[in-house]
This record gives structure tokens, sequence and C-alpha cells, in this order.
């Protein structure tokens, strides 16, 4: 028996969390390894990658020595000032590091890695809107830097600004979905503004991303207690219901969400696969006809229809159904297979006279 097409869900965006001072000792190493490469055949290249042996290993002072070293055989060396300030950092001398990072970004003024570290050094000595001016131009040289928009969302955090502070979370977890730190950090946050309908909403599309489902439908309903008729949040309380196998509960959740904005057809198509799954096939039918009444070039309610017309018998319905599918959507090789399968079927039996 054929399986029913999946169902359309609210994709709303998330974001995830690590430890940013870790991630950045491993980033500086593969910098090192890329730099010594490019000044391969300069006198300073043998201390550089000693230093970055060193570093690699923890022997911070050896690093620094080494560092140093390669600083005074070539001055304008600015992966080797990045690497010093990051070995720096790492004994407790952050003014020292600070100044390191300023003369990387002298020497280099689009090295994103050198404002996120700058930015880290300044943020633990309270300087926060100086480092959050780095985490910001550290993201416009990068967009897609992961722990700057983590290290930003400490940041606006440790300064009072949840709002902003959840928007970068967001951001990371969107580069890292399954990173437990930034999920607990985001959260952590998001728990700051416990009668903020939106705050649940948010956690709970996190929590899904996690793949813990109970608690994603404890904050959707959580959600639904401060705004019980946002029907966005009905839609995706119905949908996590239904992963989780509540397809009584998914239901209703299907059924109240169409309370609040009828004109949905993903609500209707989905309302119309949990009642063909529970057996009601008149029912499903009603809701994928509503659906394509509201999208008529809907695929989905155009198979999931033919699928609930073949186990009603009407074959030829149903094969118009699933030829209409795959005239839509081309590309689906569950539509074409549901269609010719089908299509062979019709073509055996004998024809009416």
């Amino acid at each position: 028996m054929k399986s029913l097409t999946p169902r359309d869900l609210r994709k709303k965006r998330a974001g995830p969390s690590h430890d940013g001072h870790l991630m950045r000792y491993k980033l500086a190493a593969w910098v090192l390894i890329f730099a010594c490469t490019a000044y391969g055949r300069e006198k300073q290249k043998d201390h550089f990658a000693l230093a970055n042996n060193y570093a690699a290993e923890g022997r911070w002072d050896q690093a620094i020595s080494e560092y140093l070293e390669a600083l005074r055989l070539r001055s304008d060396y600015p992966e080797a000032h990045y690497n010093l300030g990051i070995a720096l950092a790492a004994v407790g001398d952050f003014g020292g590091a600070e100044a390191e990072y300023r003369e990387t970004l002298r020497l280099r003024p689009d090295f994103a890695d050198a404002h996120n570290n700058l930015a880290l050094v300044l943020a633990g000595r309270d300087q926060l809107d100086a480092a959050i001016g780095e985490f910001n131009e550290a993201l416009r040289l990068k967009p897609d830097s992961l722990e700057a928009h983590y290290n930003l969302g400490n940041t606006l955090q440790q300064k009072g600004d949840l709002d902003g502070a959840i928007s970068e979370y967001r951001n990371a977890l969107l580069l890292k979905p399954d990173s437990a730190p930034i999920h607990e950090n985001y959260r952590n946050a998001l728990l700051l503004k416990p009668d903020s309908a939106p705050i649940h909403e948010n956690l709970a599309n996190a929590l899904r991303v996690r793949g813990d489902l109970e608690g994603a439908i404890g904050e959707y309903r959580n959600a639904l207690r401060l705004d019980p008729k946002n029907a966005d949040v009905q839609f995706n309380l119905a949908s996590a219901l239904d992963v989780n196998g509540n397809l009584n509960d998914a239901i209703d959740a299907y059924i109240r969400a169409l309370q609040f904005d009828p004109s949905d057809a993903a609500s209707h198509n989905n309302l119309g696969l949990e009642l063909a799954e529970k057996g009601d096939l008149d029912r499903a039918i009603a809701e994928f006809l509503n659906a394509l009444r509201l999208k008529p070039d809907y695929a989905k309610a155009h198979y999931n229809l033919g699928f609930a017309m073949e186990q009603k018998g009407d074959l030829r319905t149903a094969l118009t159904h699933y030829r209409i599918a795959y005239e839509l959507d081309p590309s689906s090789s569950k539509y074409r297979a549901g269609y010719e399968k089908l299509l062979q079927i019709v073509k055996s039996r004998p024809q009416k006279t």
C-alpha cells in the first residue's frame, strides 16, 4: 500500500551554540598551517611552524617565544600576530592579546576572525559596546561565522539586550542545529521573558530542531496559552503532535488552526492526511478538495486526494490526480511511481462496454 506524502510544515528559523574559545584555538591551528604554506620559502616559516606545533599541544610559553622570533624576522606578518594573540590570551595576558589582534587588523583589516577575537577580549573587560562593534564587523566580513553569532549573542545578553541575544543564538543555531551549548544559552535567554508568546514559539521550534518533541509540544502549548488564536502555532503544534504519534490531538490542533485561518491550504491538506490515517476517507477527501479549492496547483494535495480515491476504489479519479501531481512536480519519483503503477492497473482491467 502506498504511503502518504509527508505533511507540510511551517518552516521557522531557529538557531545553535558552542564553546567559542575552544573553537577559536582549533581555528587558529588551521590558520597557522595555511599561513605556513603561504610563506613556506621565507626564513621565519620554521619559527612559525614550530610555534603552531607548540600551540596545538597547549605549550603556550614555547609557542609565544617562537611567534616572537618569527615576528622579529618579519614584523608585518598578520597571521603570526593573530596566533600570538591567541597564545597570549591562553596564558591570561589579555592586554598583550588585544595589542596583537589590533596589529593584525592594522595589517589585514578584513580578517574577520581577528575582529571576533578582539571582541572577546573587549567583552572580557566589560567593554561591551566596543565588543559588539567588533562582532558586528566580523559578521559583516563573514556573515556565516558561527563563533561571531554565538559570541555576539552572549555579549548582548550580558548587556541586557535579550531580543538581540535571542536573534543571534537563532542565527547560530541555523549554522549548527545540533550544538548543545548554543541551545542551552538560547533557552536561558528565552526563559528570561516568560510572558512572551513568540519567545515560547521560538523555543519550541529550537527544541523541535534538536529532536525534543515533548519539550517542543509543551512550549507550543505555552505559546498558545498566551496567544490562543495564533493559527501558525496551532499548525506547528499539530505537526509536532503528528510526528510524536498523537493522532487525535493532531487532528484537534489542525481543526483549531483552521478555525483561525480557514484559508490555509496546508492545514486542510495535513488534516486530510490525519483523517486518512485514521481511516475516515470521506472527511479526508473533503479536506483535500478544500486544499485544492484554495490552491489548485498544490501537488501534494492532488497526490493525497489520488491516494484516498484509490483507497475508495475510484481508480480513474485517483489516476487523474496522480497524473496532475506528477505534471506539477515532475522531479518527484514518488508521484511518478504512484501514477505509473496505477496506470498499469487501470490498463490491465477490461473496459466497460
